[in-house]
């Protein structure tokens, strides 16, 4: 697999689930190339660009391949690094093998655009360009390649959010959820920026035949309760690279937001459901909540940003699709005939029939093999902190 960076490598490995939609007559997949995020803030020290490979299907893509030009690339100001299982067949062009080599139907790939600047470098540095080939036919082949232009920034804050595929709870992202069943949307969120963020704003779109089921604080949703604007006020994201894994009291660089959700008892199955897409905004770049608590009110003290800090240098990384997979439709087994024996009363032991499964630090098997460590203020929308280590 191409490498990643910290909790990008653990993420990526277990995006790919081992669900797949039944293969139709004619072998073909369509898989398309999206790149994000390429635009390095002025005083970081890198960052992970977000490349993905989107299987529209119908079929699983087999043995695909990455290819990356950077013959349009500056490096005197701007270089790729970290891809593993590569050769370089000439200058500038490196072929990189998946690992594992399928992209599932539906499945979205994310994988990671290491960029680090040199020193002093500003402004324009050129372009990548990212193809993709498989062994299994693709009819659509004018979406396998993109090309983005890179560049260094301004100061400011500069998110990336990630959105894992959907599977059932405590499955290790293995099994699909059935009609009726519940699951969790998690959107993970990091600030790749040279300026600390000071609240966070999410937006949550849901596929077709997925409800939440919860109206949590902090959310405006809009009908048909497919859509809700979540805003967090007291989430602080430091720059990655002067996260501290060490110092616990400050705050974290990174975290998860999750929202618990219900596919319909009529929806299609099996299948994938896409259209769902979360996005993450900023409220403001600038003093962390500490250090701003720490400054009493006056005419010397405002809580915007100076010019000339963006309050998010690169806002292309900023949304992230996914899909739900769904299990087929199960048939009831046949009701076996009523005794005329009255039927015992019902134990007062408790339990309702209507609760949810508790979703949290441990629940989601990729939350636990990650590490996750701590949640933020209760449950529902939650952001879990999670150390990170800087890009060099």
């Amino acid at each position: 697999m191409l490498s990643r960076v910290g909790l990008a490598a653990a993420v990526g490995l277990l995006a790919g689930g081992a669900f797949a939609i039944p293969a139709y007559a004619d072998a073909a997949a369509d898989i398309e190339v999206k790149i994000a995020g390429t635009t390095i803030a002025a005083g970081a020290p890198g960052k992970a660009g977000q490349l993905s490979l989107v299987n529209h299907g119908p079929n699983d893509a087999a043995g695909v391949t990455v290819t990356y030009t950077v013959t349009g690339l500056d490096t005197t100001k701007v270089t790729l690094v970290g891809l593993d299982h590569c050769d370089d067949e000439s200058a500038g062009t490196i072929v990189c093998r998946l690992d594992p080599d399928v992209v599932k139907a539906g499945q979205d790939r994310d994988l990671a655009l290491l960029l680090v600047p040199k020193a002093d470098a500003t402004g324009d540095a050129g372009e990548i360009t990212v193809s993709v080939a498989a062994d299994t036919a693709d009819p659509v082949p004018v979406n396998n390649t993109a090309t983005a232009a890179v560049a260094v920034g301004g100061e400011g804050a500069d998110l990336r959010l990630y959105a894992p595929d959907v599977y059932q709870d405590e499955t290790e992202w293995t099994e699909p959820i059935p009609p009726g069943g519940t699951g969790t949307v998690w959107a993970y969120v990091q600030n790749q920026g040279d300026t600390p963020v000071t609240g966070i704003t999410v937006t949550v779109l849901l596929p077709e035949h997925v409800w939440f089921t919860e109206t949590l604080a902090g959310c405006t949703y809009y009908a048909p309760q497919r859509r809700a604007v979540c805003s967090r006020e007291d989430v602080v994201l430091v720059p990655a690279h002067q996260d501290d894994p060490e110092d616990e009291e400050d705050p974290p660089s990174s975290g998860w937001f999750f929202w618990r959700v219900k596919v319909a008892a009529n929806a299609p199955g099996p299948t994938a459901l896409t259209g769902g897409t979360i996005t993450a905004a900023p409220m403001e770049a600038g003093l962390t909540a500490a250090r701003a608590a720490a400054i009493a009110p006056g005419d010397f003290f405002t809580a915007e940003a100076p010019l000339g800090i963006e309050i998010d240098v690169d806002p292309t990384d900023n949304t992230d699709e996914y899909t739900v997979f769904v299990a087929a439709k199960t048939t009831p087994s046949p009701t076996p005939s009523k005794s005329p024996t009255p039927s015992p009363s019902a134990s007062g032991s408790g339990g309702s029939g209507g609760s949810l499964p508790v979703t949290g630090g441990g629940s989601p098997g990729t939350v636990a093999a990650i590490g996750l460590a701590t949640l933020l203020l209760g449950s529902g929308l939650v952001v879990a902190a999670r150390r990170r280590r800087d890009l060099r």
